[in-house]
């Protein structure tokens, strides 16, 4: 889940989802490299029909904050971590970055802007597959770790964009 105010607690998230059953512990709030909340959550239910009526409130508002909800599959944590660490670190080799959290309506032009002072590929800005996701092709892997270390979290518009190697 993403768009969550910064103060949500493990309790209020699991109200958020009344009647549903999460795994005891199920509960996980993003943080940063500072240790503050991300605004994400990560929710594990007890079994299939659960989580798929938890998508019914995709949408939904925790105090002001419009909540965004998506599927994945668990990882174990240790791959998590290494995941999120690859990131912060700027590790890995591709020249291709994947963008999440861009503001629905964003543009070619919108993710250029974004990306200024960066050496990008010519036509190698994709938007989609979904809304709010695209990728950007550098014109090196080192130009593509360069952006992903200064830019990772950082906002377009009033939305923190998330950065990946593809």
């Amino acid at each position: 889940m993403r768009g969550l105010p910064y103060s949500a607690s493990e309790t209020e998230i699991a109200n958020f989802f009344s009647g549903l059953r999460i795994v005891p512990g199920g509960v996980s709030i993003g943080r940063d490299a500072s240790g503050r909340a991300s605004g994400e959550a990560h929710v594990e239910f007890t079994n299939e029909a659960d989580a798929q009526s938890a998508m019914q409130l995709n949408r939904q508002r925790i105090g002001s904050r419009y909540i965004e909800l998506f599927r994945t599959k668990q990882l174990p944590s240790a791959t998590r971590r290494a995941v999120t660490s690859t990131a912060a670190e700027g590790g890995g080799n591709s020249d291709c970055l994947r963008l999440r959290g861009m503001p629905f309506n964003s543009t070619e032009a919108d993710v250029l802007s974004f990306f200024k002072g960066y050496s990008l590929q010519s036509g190698g800005v994709k938007l989609g597959p979904q809304v709010g996701q695209g990728t950007v092709r550098f014109s090196s892997a080192d130009e593509a770790r360069r952006a992903i270390v200064s830019l990772n979290h950082s906002y377009m518009g009033n939305r923190y964009i998330e950065l990946f190697y593809n």
